[in-house]
């Protein structure tokens, strides 16, 4: 079996909104869940993350910027909260992620076990 995933994207001129959820069944996921050049317009590096929010059961969650050697944007632990980079930086966590970098973001899991869930919410601003 493989875990579920589900994802709801909201793809508009300046703003991107992605609610992830999955449904684990202890076998892990590994995905792309946002895909810069399926976007439009195409923000390619210049995507910032404005805020994360996230409620995970039963696993860790682990954020990254796609490049040759990925870049973390943030490790979720159990539990819900909120991060707001909106402040901390200039209108949002940049791309920062230098060689190879394409812009798009990854998951992962960790230490997910069979029944874990996890819900992840987006909010993203295109630079462009």
């Amino acid at each position: 079996m493989a875990d579920v995933t589900h994802s709801t994207l909201y793809d508009g001129a300046r703003n991107l909104n992605l609610k992830y959820t999955i449904y684990s069944d202890g076998t892990g996921t590994s995905a792309t869940i946002i895909t810069v050049s399926s976007l439009v317009p195409n923000p390619g590096v210049h995507m910032k993350i404005r805020r994360i929010r996230y409620s995970i059961q039963g696993m860790y969650v682990r954020l990254q910027w796609d490049a040759s050697v990925p870049i973390d944007i943030a490790n979720l632990g159990e539990g819900q909260d909120i991060l707001d980079f909106s402040t901390q930086y200039a209108g949002g966590f940049p791309n920062d992620a230098g060689a190879g970098v394409t812009g798009n973001v990854l998951l992962k899991t960790v230490g997910a076990l069979n029944g874990s869930i996890a819900t992840v919410d987006i909010e993203a601003i295109k630079g462009v």
